[in-house]
């Protein structure tokens, strides 16, 4: 394979982003700039809390992006509640065959067009990770969807990082309520979707209402999986850098930042049209353009804890389109 087919995160593409003399040294100053932020962190986050977030915003420096990564999500400290090379053990055990097949037939249609996924070490990798991860978390098991959060981990750092990096986010960051039986969190976050875009982009609200277009049919792959299928992997990357450090309000920013950038696309078309638009969006989404929109929002952190609050204690009919009551 041509070194020049391939982007900077691994992917294989035609003719893949150069980066000039400038942009490498000014990366190189950033990392070493980095560098000495994550030496000293927790001083660092005491006293430079703000401007560490907007550096992150800004992107992390691809190079340091899983070391990053392992250290905002507290992934090490997680690790050590467990035994000793507890993820060497979790391996000698064995998973239930309907888990094993599940997994086996996800890892191939994960990042396909990824170096590492092309390889038999690559996806031997990831499938144990996802193994090791049902082990840990029975009640969770496997679900469709995991597999691209674990991959992209996997990206960045080595099996055993990846794995604990992958269940620090399963249990801290609560994602594993995406993936139990029915899903609570997506469901919850399309109730709270459904609230700000009324709020932030009401005239989209109301054409979405007239064509009958929930948020359920088009948006369950970006917070499951927290943007990492359907959108360019440098756009998953950018919301991934900021999740982890200032928590899912990110995941609704960039919902109406997508929404925005495309309202005049979507506005006035038929159902059938909105949603092709829908399905090719994050290919024709440019990342720092997105990230500038979505951070423009002033959105209110109350107001997600009122639509949080309204949907488990007294949804609201209008917020409910496209979602399964049973589910609560």
């Amino acid at each position: 394979m041509n070194s020049s087919q391939v982007d900077k995160y691994g992917f294989i593409c035609e003719n893949p982003p150069k980066i000039s003399a400038k942009e490498a040294q000014k990366e190189q100053v950033q990392v070493q700039e980095w560098n000495f932020i994550m030496k000293n962190w927790t001083q660092q986050l005491a006293l430079r809390f703000e401007q560490i977030k907007s550096r992150i915003r800004k992107g992390i420096p691809n190079s340091i992006r899983g070391q990053l990564w392992y250290l905002i999500s507290g992934a090490e400290i997680f690790k050590s509640n467990y035994p000793e090379n507890y993820y060497q053990t979790l391996l000698t055990i064995d998973v239930n065959t309907e888990v094993e097949n599940d997994i086996s037939a996800d890892i191939g249609r994960t990042f396909p067009n990824h170096t590492k996924f092309q390889t038999k070490k690559g996806r031997r990798s990831l499938s144990r990770i996802l193994k090791a991860y049902s082990l840990l978390d029975r009640e969770v098991g496997y679900t469709q969807g995991m597999a691209f959060i674990a991959a992209s981990f996997l990206i960045h750092l080595n099996e055993e990082d990846s794995f604990w990096l992958f269940a620090s986010v399963m249990t801290q960051y609560n994602f594993r309520e995406c993936f139990i039986l029915k899903m609570p969190k997506v469901e919850e976050s399309f109730y709270i979707a459904n609230g700000l875009m009324r709020h932030y982009l009401s005239g989209l609200w109301n054409y979405f209402k007239n064509v009958e277009i929930n948020v359920s049919m088009f948006a369950t792959q970006w917070f499951m999986t927290g943007y990492n299928v359907s959108f360019k992997y440098e756009t998953a990357a950018r919301v991934w850098d900021c999740f982890l450090f200032e928590g899912e309000k990110v995941f609704f920013r960039v919902f109406l930042g997508v929404l925005k950038l495309h309202r005049k696309s979507l506005n006035g078309q038929s159902f059938e049209n909105a949603m092709e638009v829908i399905r090719g969006i994050g290919n024709r989404t440019e990342t720092e353009l997105l990230l500038k929109t979505a951070f423009k929002f002033s959105l209110s952190k109350k107001l997600i804890e009122r639509l949080r609050s309204d949907y488990k204690n007294n949804p609201k009919p209008k917020y409910l389109i496209g979602i399964n009551r049973k589910s609560r």
